[in-house]
C-alpha cells in the first residue's frame, strides 16, 4: 500500500486510517463488507476506542457522505483544532487548482466568500493533498466509496488450514 499509493500521503492520519481499513478487510472482511458496501456500521466498531486516532473516528462517521457535501474544518500544523469563525460556519470546496483549494464560506444556503488554502492543508482528517488534486473524480462519490476504491486492489486469500 505504501509503494502503490500511500507514499503520497505526508499526514500519520492518512496512513492510520489507510492502515486500520486494510487491517479490517484481511481480518474481517465481512465487517469490511458491512462499512463499504452496505454501509452499516455495526455496534463493535461504533464502540471502538479511537481516542488516538479522531482521524479514523471521523473517517466512520463520514462513510455515507457525498464528498462535495462534507463540510470542512480547516486543519493546520499550528492548530490541530481546526480553523472556524466566530460564527461556527462551516467551509465547502469551491474549486481546487494546481497548487491552490478555493474553499467558500457558507451561512446557511448563502455563501458568503471565498477562501485559498495550499494543498498542504488537511480539510477535516478526512481530505489530504493526493485526494484533493482527485477532486473533479472524486467529488460525486461518497466518501466511503472512495476509501473502498483506493482499497480495492488489496485483497487477501484464504488459505486452508
Amino acid at each position: 500500500m505504501l509503494d502503490t499509493f500511500l507514499y503520497e500521503y505526508s499526514y500519520l492520519e492518512a496512513h492510520c486510517q489507510y492502515l486500520f481499513y486494510l487491517t479490517l478487510k484481511y481480518k474481517d472482511v465481512a465487517e469490511f463488507n458491512n462499512i463499504f458496501l452496505k454501509e452499516q456500521i455495526s455496534t463493535s466498531i461504533q464502540k471502538l476506542d479511537f481516542e488516538d486516532f479522531p482521524c479514523i473516528k471521523e473517517s466512520i462517521g463520514s462513510i455515507t457522505t457525498i464528498i462535495e457535501d462534507l463540510q470542512y474544518k480547516i486543519i493546520t500544523e499550528q492548530s490541530q483544532e481546526g480553523v472556524r469563525d466566530q460564527e461556527g460556519e462551516v467551509y465547502k470546496i469551491a474549486s481546487v487548482d494546481n497548487d491552490t483549494i478555493k474553499l467558500r464560506r457558507f451561512n446557511g444556503a448563502n455563501s458568503r466568500y471565498t477562501i485559498e488554502v495550499s494543498l498542504d492543508t488537511r480539510l477535516n482528517h478526512l481530505l489530504f493533498a493526493p485526494d484533493i488534486k482527485k477532486w473533479e473524480e472524486i467529488k460525486y462519490m461518497k466518501y466511503g466509496q472512495y476509501i473502498h476504491q483506493q482499497l480495492e486492489m488489496f485483497n487477501f486469500i484464504e488459505m486452508e488450514s
